[in-house]
């Protein structure tokens, strides 16, 4: 597979031309992201009920803020996974077999970073990020998977204290309300950011 190819784009929501192999940051849109985001389901939609990547970014962001992350932190940990916009969201087990589709991602969140003004990588942001987005692997798994799944996940093991900071199984919001959702963390947390 040639993955240095530069002729292959998406259609975004926005109307967009997003070249996947040479993405351009002016094409970047927040709207893109979060309204992508916010359709695709997590586990690969092997959930009891829809769980979008774009709720799951915002539950990283409930366990980094409990922890007392910085809003910085923050910002990183709502974008996480914002090239899966772009790409789709594929399994932990895949991602390790998929070397290209590694390669995408990165090039594609520097991209992004780029577009909206952030560092990428920020080595001394992953760490956190890395923590909530386990925590959050482990959370999601015992409250939208089946209870036995969650045990193979112990080592991340993680309940929080304020079950109001996390849009729990029993939260039932569509799409659109996740995707504005995510849009005003974004927007909060920019500012918050601009005013350290």
């Amino acid at each position: 597979m040639d993955i240095e190819t530069k002729d292959d784009w998406v259609s975004t929501y926005s109307g967009q031309q997003f070249w996947l192999m040479n993405p351009d940051p002016a094409l970047v849109n927040i709207r893109d992201i979060a309204h992508a985001l916010s359709q695709i389901c997590r586990f690969n939609g092997h959930t009891k009920r829809f769980l979008s990547v774009a709720q799951h970014c915002i539950n990283v962001v409930g366990y980094m803020e409990q922890k007392g992350c910085s809003s910085e932190a923050c910002l990183y940990g709502l974008l996480h996974d914002a090239a899966e916009a772009y790409i789709c969201d594929l399994p932990r087990p895949i991602k390790r077999l998929m070397p290209e589709y590694n390669i995408a991602e990165k090039k594609i969140l520097n991209t992004i970073f780029t577009a909206l003004g952030l560092k990428y990588p920020n080595k001394t942001i992953e760490g956190e990020v890395a923590e909530a987005d386990n925590a959050m692997l482990y959370f999601e798994t015992l409250h939208y998977m089946q209870k036995n799944l969650a045990e193979s996940l112990e080592q991340f093991k993680w309940e929080p204290q304020d079950t109001d900071i996390l849009l729990r199984e029993g939260t039932r919001l569509c799409p659109s309300e996740v995707e504005e959702l995510y849009i005003s963390y974004y927007i909060v947390l920019k500012r918050e950011c601009r005013n350290v």
